[in-house]
């Protein structure tokens, strides 16, 4: 918890989603292979992690530009806080006895299932911030081949067929 109190003001979406976000799928797999409780829950949710960790590398390569707009790192800073509380929920099954773990396992199971349930809904977004580049691409090439006057392009038409 320290290290997270640590980085918080020195974190920007870009740091959080980028770099920290292989640091957390990274970790995370690290701690579900020395979970003492929760075994399966946290292989389920170390599955998810990885999912969304490589989700954000392809859309980190992907553009830049789509990268820098607000919306889109709004929706991937809020996944970077997802995987951070799925890593330490993971980090939860490894400490402490045994009393504390029958005492603490139904809020436990709650908690996986709080954040398996958030990480799914922003993997949702992936496909929309897909379709935004893919857009915005398709529109750049469009703009580039389409004359920017397209009454101009109707007048050598009809000049060409004058002749």
């Amino acid at each position: 918890m320290a290290l997270w109190g640590a980085l918080a003001p020195a974190s920007t979406v870009a740091q959080l989603v980028g770099v920290d976000a292989a640091g957390l799928v990274s970790a995370t797999l690290q701690a579900v292979r020395t979970a003492r409780r929760n075994r399966k829950e946290c292989h389920a949710l170390a599955r998810r992690v990885m999912m969304a960790g490589d989700l954000l590398r392809l859309v980190q390569q992907g553009s830049s530009e789509t990268m820098r707009r607000p919306e889109v790192r709004a929706a991937l800073g809020g996944l970077g806080g997802a995987l951070r509380r799925a890593y330490e929920l993971v980090v939860s099954c490894q400490e402490r006895g045994a009393v504390y773990g029958f005492v603490m396992a139904g809020r436990q199971a709650e908690q996986f299932r709080d954040v398996q349930a958030e990480i799914d809904a922003f993997l949702l977004v992936f496909p929309v911030v897909s379709h935004i580049d893919i857009t915005i691409r398709l529109d750049r090439i469009y703009n580039m081949l389409a004359p920017p006057d397209s009454s101009q392009q109707v007048r050598c038409l009809t000049s060409a067929t004058e002749i």
